[in-house]
């Protein structure tokens, strides 16, 4: 659950899960927000308030990233489950590798040194 700092607390497994959860929620939301909004006209006001709701969304989707790369991962379905939002945020990068943000590469190399240290 979220607290209310905007963290996923409780026991570490849960929490790593938590966060993960969260993402594909929020990332759920940001596409059903960015399809809302390629259906309207170019010049609609209501394009422009889904353009705020998407970046809130990304927002959102930005500290959720970086709430999963400070938690480190313990157990394997813990590093399963971080590995996963890892995938859902390189897709773009397959077309465009240029997308690659540093939050994306941080969670790379966090998961990178995990599997060291799980496995």
């Amino acid at each position: 659950m979220e607290s209310d700092d905007g963290s996923f607390g409780g026991e570490e497994t849960h929490s790593i899960v938590s966060i993960c959860d969260a993402y594909h929620d929020l990332d759920r939301q940001r596409a059903d927000a960015e399809r809302r909004m390629m259906q309207l006209p170019e010049h609609d006001e209501a394009r422009e308030e889904a353009w705020h709701e998407v970046e809130a969304l990304i927002t959102q989707l930005t500290d959720v990233v970086s709430q999963l790369t400070a938690v480190p991962s313990t157990t394997p379905a813990e590093l399963r489950a971080k590995a996963t939002v890892l995938r859902q945020l390189l897709k773009p990068a397959v077309a465009d590798p240029t997308t690659i943000d540093s939050g994306s590469l941080a969670l790379a190399l966090a998961v990178s040194t995990e599997i060291c240290n799980v496995l």
